[in-house]
């Protein structure tokens, strides 16, 4: 194969989550469309760009999934964020397992008793979230184990598994931010 049958280079540029919605303080535009952009503007001007619709039409999915599917990898293989999250962290994942991706929040306690967030991924020393992670210990319960792994900043990994043979730990966790 001599060099003229080498694809050419690509570089990708992907503005994830840039969308928004226009703002009359902006003259009804978005944030981008009022912004100063020679840069993408330069690039742009030499490029092919367009909108991707990873699931087609109408479908917005979560930008995980986006990528995944931008990848060349169909939907249905898409595992979820905190398993693709886990095995970043070097965490070992099997299919028995319930993994949640967790975000530390500091939050407060209204009158009613319920819990309000206050700062979601607060902005704290790397060494006080990880002490922090470090001193919640696995708790067993009902013949599961559940434990959490920090994996930077704020952010960590729950596990969820059976350790006796009469428990199933349920996939039916939720995505909505409490």
């Amino acid at each position: 194969m001599d060099s003229t049958d080498r694809p050419s280079p690509v570089f990708l540029v992907m503005l994830d989550g840039i969308g928004d919605r226009p703002w009359p303080v902006l003259g009804d535009r978005t944030p981008l469309a009022a912004a100063s952009t020679p840069n993408l503007d330069a690039i742009a001007a030499r490029s092919a760009t367009g909108i991707l619709h990873p699931l087609g039409p109408g479908r917005a999915p979560g930008t995980e999934l986006a990528h995944f599917v931008l990848f060349g990898y169909p939907a249905a293989w898409y595992p979820g964020r905190a398993v693709l999250e886990a095995a970043g962290a070097g965490l070992a994942v099997t299919a028995s397992h319930v993994v949640i991706h967790a975000i530390f929040a500091t939050v407060r306690r209204e009158p009613d008793d319920t819990l309000s967030i206050v700062e979601r991924y607060p902005v704290w020393p790397e060494a006080k979230v990880s002490h922090m992670a470090q001193t919640l210990q696995p708790l067993v319960h009902g013949g599961l184990r559940v434990a959490l792994t920090h994996t930077g900043g704020a952010e960590a990994i729950v596990t969820v598994e059976a350790v006796d043979e009469t428990a199933r730990p349920s996939t039916d966790v939720t995505d909505t931010d409490p």
